[in-house]
């Protein structure tokens, strides 16, 4: 790589000149990034997980398994993998989004204001779900 920040790719010998071939930029230096997430749990959601604790930090690698951004999509499935007890999973994740009666706040605001399920995280987004479900005592 030169000072340019170009890799090198090949280099030709023309009797006395030669010419560099150069054919785009690559950072060799690229870290992978994390995103550190709160997860919140409220409402008797914490109850639908492995560990039943409210809050929770989490670190995901930058891109998801399909190598795009993190959506709000695609976090749903994480946790759905990840963190929910197998008998539990449809009474939080519904398909690709969240089970009628769970609302969703992202960093405090309704997830539906913030483009729902395209919603791309942000390092430190705080993900809030609260069941708003409530069972008959009799």
């Amino acid at each position: 790589m030169d000072e340019s920040g170009f890799v090198q790719f090949g280099l030709f010998d023309f009797g006395h000149r030669r010419n560099k071939l150069k054919f785009g930029k690559f950072d060799f230096e690229a870290k992978k990034h994390i995103e550190q997430l709160t997860l919140e749990f409220v409402g008797g959601s914490e109850r639908l997980l492995k560990c039943p604790q409210q809050m929770h930090e989490i670190e995901l690698d930058n891109t998801d398994d399909d190598g795009r951004a993190w959506t709000l999509a695609s976090l749903f499935q994480w946790i759905k993998q990840n963190m929910l007890l197998v008998n539990n999973c449809s009474m939080l994740i519904c398909g690709n989004s969240v089970r009628p009666g769970i609302l969703v706040l992202i960093n405090e605001v309704d997830w539906e204001l913030c483009n729902g399920l395209q919603y791309v995280l942000k390092p430190n987004d705080k993900v809030t779900f609260i069941s708003t479900l409530h069972g008959v005592n009799r």
